[in-house]
């Protein structure tokens, strides 16, 4: 078992996920789809700065995730460290995302 610790303060947004979202996702996606979500959140009612209902975020995020992982064409993250190892593999990486 690994442990980090981080200082974290009000309002901060912390993320746990495993290797399905990152092998499909990258870090300016993930971070596309929170600002929507949240943007979403703030525009109906919750006011600026209003964070999103953290089942909206996982749910948007992992459907993001396996959309991807459908893509046989997308440039994943996976897709791009296999072809650094001198694999010729495009698309998503089909996982167990839920």
């Amino acid at each position: 078992c690994d442990c980090y610790q981080f200082p974290v303060r009000v309002g901060d947004l912390v993320l746990l996920y495993s290797d399905g979202l990152v092998d499909n996702l990258h870090e300016l996606e993930i971070l596309e789809v929170i600002e929507r979500v949240c943007a979403n959140a703030q525009q109906h009612g919750k006011g600026p700065g209003a964070l999103a209902d953290p089942e909206l975020l996982s749910r948007a995020l992992a459907r993001a995730a396996q959309v991807r992982s459908w893509d046989t064409s997308a440039d994943s993250p996976f897709a791009a460290a296999a072809r650094q190892q001198g694999q010729a593999f495009f698309g998503g990486k089909e996982d167990d995302i839920t």
